[in-house]
């Protein structure tokens, strides 16, 4: 949607080998050959700190940051640096990267963050001590959850610096997410599929606020289906947003 719109487009992929053939089918059904592709694995401090860098040097600012990265997985598994895989890809590596990348969407300014959170962020209830211990669903949502709430809290910290922060619930897109590769794989696709939601659907919100001009200047706000959706108070708790950026930053030594 965006490469057919004339935009510029990184790709951060992990698997550079297996993102290559996919920038080339954006190009070729876009027409658009400004589509790059960039090594980035979410669940290594050292290569988020090495892509920043690299961003740095082949590009002047950056305009609009979306945080799609997202995983599930059934059974206890830590990055080299000691955290939760899910935790780290769904949130704190992306928070990472967002705080590395401020300065250059304030170069771009006016800059766009865009985070993606779920559904099931209401389930999503969490204990500090127990942060890397949550598994398979409920880790899933814990992530979520820290995602909107990082948003909120990091919308009312930048909207001064000229950069927007909302997050997206894209609904439930029908991938292969939450399939374990198990006998009940068959029962977890019947339960979802009054709900799901095809690809571009899901992604025609993102590309909505990365897209839109900039008249575009809502903040702090969850959308869904092309408008903002309704979110509980106490994610907006003020003391809960202090407490979630300092053992953020606490964690990954920012």
């Amino acid at each position: 949607m965006l490469a057919g719109r004339g935009h510029t487009l990184v790709m951060a992929c992990r698997n550079t080998a297996a993102a290559l053939p996919v920038r080339d089918e954006i190009r070729r059904i876009s027409g658009n050959d400004a589509v790059h592709v960039m090594e980035l694995d979410l669940c290594s401090e050292a290569s988020i700190r090495i892509f920043v860098e690299n961003f740095r040097t082949r590009f002047p600012h950056l305009n609009v940051l979306v945080n799609n990265a997202g995983i599930i997985t059934r059974y206890p598994d830590y990055t080299p640096d000691g955290f939760d895989t899910v935790i780290m890809t769904n949130y704190l590596g992306p928070y990472l990267l967002t705080r590395l990348l401020i300065p250059s969407l304030e170069t771009g300014a006016p800059g766009r963050i865009i985070n993606l959170t779920s559904g099931i962020y209401p389930f999503g209830t969490y204990r500090w001590d127990r942060i890397n211990a949550y598994r398979w669903v409920k880790a899933y949502a814990v992530s979520k959850c820290l995602v909107l709430r990082a948003t909120f809290a990091l919308a009312g910290e930048l909207q001064e610096r000229g950069i927007t922060v909302n997050a997206v619930d894209p609904g439930v897109i029908n991938t292969s997410i939450m399939f374990t590769k198990k006998w009940y794989d068959a029962l977890i696709h019947l339960i979802l599929l009054p709900f799901y939601v095809s690809l571009e659907k899901g992604a025609e919100t993102i590309a909505f606020l990365a897209g839109a001009g900039p008249e575009l200047d809502a903040t702090g706000h969850c959308f869904y289906k092309l408008g903002i959706k309704r979110v509980a108070q106490k994610h907006r708790d003020p003391k809960t947003l202090r407490d979630l950026t300092v053992r953020t930053r606490a964690l990954l030594h920012l």
